[in-house]
């Protein structure tokens, strides 16, 4: 009789490999008495069992995100194949197998993902094509995950990580360690749910060429496209109260403009995440009343647009931080103003 832990819930899908070390002498003669049940449970943990022995050999306890929904293996193959209610499908290798000498036969280690396919486990909120590569289909979900989706080749579709590239290399230089330190710009930061994103091409190399906002969050996180992971100078965090509800970037890949729920639209210098000025530049006055639904930078670097939710549409200059003139949009039935996309 096999049991399951109590944290990693019941038995939701069950596979048998046979398949370890067919053929051949030396360490594949030790493994081919291998003979393993794999179980895959409701709280998305794998369990590999060891039938000659009758105990559990490792278990791997964030497979999936959620249940496991099913497991089988590809018969003759080390290979195992899982789907979970994550949205996830993954081929998981079992290439640590070892002889423990005598009659005790084999055990084997924790599989390894060999390949990964998936997208978001919760519904898609935002979709835009990359300005530059119109193969790259950038989304977020309310699963709090931002992703690259390659219309033509699936292999090289990814997450982006939430990890900075400091927090990284610490991990590395840390791997024994029980506890790890918090704070600092290069820890993993909780962002909320992705309301908004833009995208440049503009210096996509050199730093952030990715802005987003979130629910809940007076910052704005920025993200490197070419190292497929967060920054470590989110923007804004200067005070702001209340959330950032618009973000955009200029031309140049230099600047990035937010708008804010108070109705506040600043400049951010994109590489440092230091603020740079407002609009308009008086700083005791706001761009809007009330909270700003949209900003968009022209292509020229000559004109931010703005919408809110008073009614109007406001077009700056980029440089200046003057407005050059105002649209007073006709009220709706709802008494609502210019939402984002209208």
């Amino acid at each position: 009789e096999f049991r399951h832990q109590a944290d990693h819930g019941g038995v939701a899908s069950l596979a048998f490999v046979t398949g370890l070390g067919r053929g051949g002498g030396g360490a594949g003669a030790a493994r081919q008495h291998a003979h393993l049940m794999v179980t895959g449970s409701a709280a998305g943990a794998l369990c590999v069992w060891d039938l000659g022995k009758r105990q559990r050999a490792c278990v791997v306890a964030h497979a999936h995100r959620g249940r496991i929904a099913s497991a089988a293996a590809v018969p003759n193959e080390e290979l195992l194949v899982t789907s979970g209610e994550d949205n996830q499908l993954r081929v998981w290798v079992f290439d640590q197998v070892h002889a423990l000498g005598g009659a005790a036969g084999a055990v084997a280690g924790p599989p390894r993902v060999l390949r990964s396919r998936g997208g978001h486990w919760s519904p898609p909120n935002r979709v835009r094509f990359h300005p530059a590569r119109p193969d790259y289909l950038l989304t977020s979900g309310t699963d709090r995950t931002l992703r690259g989706f390659n219309l033509y080749r699936p292999q090289q579709t990814f997450e982006f990580s939430q990890r900075t590239a400091e927090a990284a290399k610490r991990q590395k230089k840390k791997k024994k360690a029980k506890a790890k330190k918090g704070g600092g710009d290069g820890a993993r930061r909780p962002w909320g749910t992705i309301v908004g994103f833009e995208v440049s091409q503009a210096k996509e190399h050199e730093w952030a060429s990715v802005i987003a906002c979130h629910e809940n969050t007076g910052e704005a996180s920025t993200w490197n496209f070419a190292r497929k992971r967060v920054s470590s100078k989110p923007i804004g965090g200067r005070g702001l109260r209340l959330d950032i509800s618009a973000v955009s970037i200029s031309a140049c890949g230099h600047y990035c403009v937010v708008g804010t729920d108070s109705g506040k639209l600043e400049r951010y210098n994109l590489q440092s995440g230091n603020f740079y000025r407002a609009y308009p530049a008086a700083a005791s006055r706001k761009a809007h009343r009330g909270q700003v639904t949209g900003v968009q930078i022209d292509a020229v670097n000559f004109s931010v647009v703005s919408s809110g939710l008073d009614g109007t549409l406001k077009v700056w200059d980029y440089h200046e931080h003057k407005l050059q003139r105002m649209v007073q949009i006709p009220d709706r039935d709802s008494g609502e103003g210019v939402r984002e996309g209208e």
